[in-house]
């Protein structure tokens, strides 16, 4: 459940802080460092004592 919740929660703090969609926020300057600073914020999870299983910029990138 905490993958889902650090999903939900870290693509909605993108997008609302950056005021458009993933794609909009990957093609400006800078968009891949903020999205990758906010993806790092999801670290409180496991320090939380809910690790999760594969970091979530992992997830979050194609293979």
């Amino acid at each position: 459940m905490w993958h889902k919740w650090v999903f939900i929660a870290t693509t909605t703090t993108i997008t609302c802080l950056a005021q458009g969609t993933i794609s909009d926020v990957a093609a400006v300057g800078g968009g891949k460092g903020f999205a990758d600073a906010v993806l790092a914020e999801a670290a409180v999870a496991g320090a939380a004592g809910h690790p999760l299983l594969t970091p979530p910029a992992s997830r979050c990138r194609p293979p």
